[in-house]
This record gives C-alpha cells, structure tokens and sequence, in this order.
C-alpha cells in the first residue's frame, strides 16, 4: 500500500471510498476472512490519516 503520509488528500478519500466499499460487499456477502479484516484495517488507517491531517 502506498505510503499514506505522502498521499495526496484526494488520494486518500479514493482509497478511503474503496476499502469501505470492499467492507461493504463482504459484509453484504457474509465474508468475514482475512480479505475483510486487511480491507477494515486500511480504512482505519486511512481514517487516521486523514484526522491527523484536519488537526494539523
């Protein structure tokens, strides 16, 4: 995964739209593997990211 602290914002809320959707679909499908907890723990991070970036 890229670098999150060299993204751009606008890179980030693409990322942060298509690791939800993935969470989305598997949770709509009923797949909890490792597939849905790597994709929930990109949109945490992701989320992180772009908080640390409102408050600086």
């Amino acid at each position: 995964m890229e670098d999150l602290k060299n993204a751009s914002l606008g890179t980030l809320v693409d990322l942060l739209a298509k690791y939800t959707e993935d969470v989305m679909r598997m949770l709509r499908d009923g797949g909890y593997g490792d597939d849905y907890e790597v994709a929930k723990a990109k949109v945490k991070l992701i989320s992180a990211e772009i908080e640390r970036r409102k408050r600086s």
